[in-house]
């Protein structure tokens, strides 16, 4: 099993989630902390966060342009949107913006133990590249590509780590 999961891409690993049974989904979904009555009846959460972080990956991988969030081609599952937005208490969750990303990729560090000082080190280097960005491109553009809110969710990812 070891040597399978070595050889097969991050997308292989969503479509081989995707294909478990149920029953299974859900026993794997409970073990990474994904149970959810409301959200994750089918177990099928797992999968759509690795797909949709596998649009990120791929993006990143082959030199696309990430801060325009414009690399997901195949959709997010309503159900992961609304998800994120109940765990982490942060509103308006639609991953149109990089920033979505980032929320999920907090979310999906803390969910793995990651230690809270680690995952703020990710934020703060976001945040840099955020204030750089600001400061060198018209409001404008700027809004259109990390919105208005931005600030606003960033208090919300502190707010989520911060939480025990």
């Amino acid at each position: 099993m070891w040597v399978f999961f070595e050889l097969i891409t991050f997308g292989q690993f969503g479509h081989f989630i995707s294909r478990l049974s149920k029953e299974w989904r859900l026993k794997v979904s409970e073990a990474n902390g994904l149970q959810s009555a409301s959200f994750n009846q089918n177990g099928r959460m797992l999968q759509n966060i690795v797909f949709t972080l596998t649009d990120l990956r791929n993006a990143t991988m082959h030199n696309s342009a990430i801060f325009d969030a414009n690399f997901n081609h195949d959709g997010i599952a309503r159900g992961l949107k609304q998800f994120l937005m109940l765990e982490t208490n942060i509103e308006d969750i639609t991953f149109d913006k990089i920033i979505d990303y980032l929320i999920l990729l907090i979310f999906v560090l803390k969910k793995y133990g990651y230690s809270k000082t680690e995952i703020k080190a990710y934020v703060r280097q976001f945040e840099s590249a955020k204030e750089r960005l600001f400061k060198s491109i018209p409001r404008s553009t700027y809004g259109s590509l990390l919105g208005m809110d931005s600030n606003k969710k960033i208090e919300g990812i502190y707010s989520f780590i911060s939480r025990t």
